[in-house]
Order: C-alpha cells, then structure tokens, then sequence
C-alpha cells in the first residue's frame, strides 16, 4: 500500500491514521509528505482517505487536510 499510495498521490507516505472496515472492503485515512522543508515542522502535510477493495487494492481516493506538520489545530479524524 505504502508504494501504491505514493504512486497514486505523488508523494511519499509519512503514517496511517486509521483504518476501518466498511462492509465491501477497507477505508484508510494516511498522512503524506507534500512538501518538505527545514526545519521539517513545517513539512506541509496532506491527510488522504483511500478506499480499498478486499484484496486491499485502491479503488479510490481523496485528499481530506493539509497542514503544517506544527499545526496543533489540526482536527483528529
């Protein structure tokens, strides 16, 4: 998933977030590098929602956030 995601979106994976069943297969919100900077607490962030099949293949995806790495205001998914 790792290799797809950056694949898909252009950008490297920096962490899940969450991951939950939706009957027909899986939903995965993700955070990624979008741009980065020094020093990195001002990466800008983008958080994604992939949904993926049973066989754990991206159907889909759509970008939720983006932020600062340092922003405390961030709401939690």
């Amino acid at each position: 998933a790792r290799t797809t995601t950056a694949d898909l979106i252009g950008h490297d994976l920096d962490g899940v977030i969450q991951v939950t069943g939706d009957g027909d297969g899986w939903v995965a919100v993700v955070e990624v590098v979008e741009r980065h900077s020094v020093p990195d607490t001002q990466d800008i962030l983008g958080r994604y929602e992939l949904s993926l099949d049973e066989d754990a293949r991206v159907t889909g995806y759509r970008r939720v956030g983006r932020y600062r790495r340092s922003d405390s205001d961030v709401d939690e998914y």
